[in-house]
């Protein structure tokens, strides 16, 4: 079906679809299709960095995905990525943008989001002093920290979209401090937890 030989990476989406039973089956398959050549890693995709941890610690994963972005950087803080680089884990991050929200108008915020007003406005303030979109910072926080993990993982809707995510990225970076809107509350920085009405 897919042509080819060998899988680079295979990992689980949402680690909560299965019991404990079930995963110990998942991960028996994947070492042994690892042992056999048909895969080269295995490994979960995550909001969790505790959780993350577990996994490698317990089925030795070996290729992980997390988000990192402007408001989740639990990933970079602490140096917590060398705990997967230690274990020789592949990490690829995603949800640059925090599933849009990073883009949207803060004029259009649903009110879900007023508990996070002044986060908001601390973004809105950098955007200013700096006179960069907030497209432009999302990207540039990544190309700051890009050397700490393997890729990144970005959804796009049009070639439009594609080609200026790989302008922005060939640009030279701008040194700039992120740390004062770094967000651990998980009802912000996990987007399954957002009590948005429809």
């Amino acid at each position: 079906l897919l042509n080819l030989n060998k899988i680079h990476a295979v990992l689980i989406h949402n680690i909560n679809d299965f019991n404990y039973k079930e995963l110990n089956k998942v991960f028996e398959t994947f070492k042994y299709l690892k042992s056999i050549g048909l895969i080269n890693k295995f490994g979960i995709s995550s909001y969790s960095l505790s959780e993350a941890k577990k996994f490698v610690k317990i089925y030795k994963i070996n290729f992980l995905q997390i988000p990192l972005n402007i408001f989740d950087q639990e990933l970079i803080k602490n140096k917590n990525y060398l705990y997967f680089k230690n274990s020789k884990t592949e990490i690829h991050v995603r949800s640059i943008f925090l599933q849009g929200l990073l883009l949207m108008d803060k004029s259009k915020l649903p009110k879900y989001f007023n508990k996070w007003k002044n986060l908001f406005n601390k973004f809105e303030k950098k955007k200013a002093f700096y006179e960069k979109t907030s497209f432009e910072l999302c990207i540039n926080f990544i190309k700051l920290n890009i050397k700490k993990f393997k890729s990144v993982v970005i959804g796009v809707n049009s070639a439009k979209e594609l080609n200026e995510i790989i302008y922005m990225f060939k640009k030279n970076k701008y040194n700039i401090s992120y740390k004062n809107l770094s967000c651990s509350d998980k009802k912000l920085i996990y987007p399954y937890k957002w009590e948005i009405k429809k």
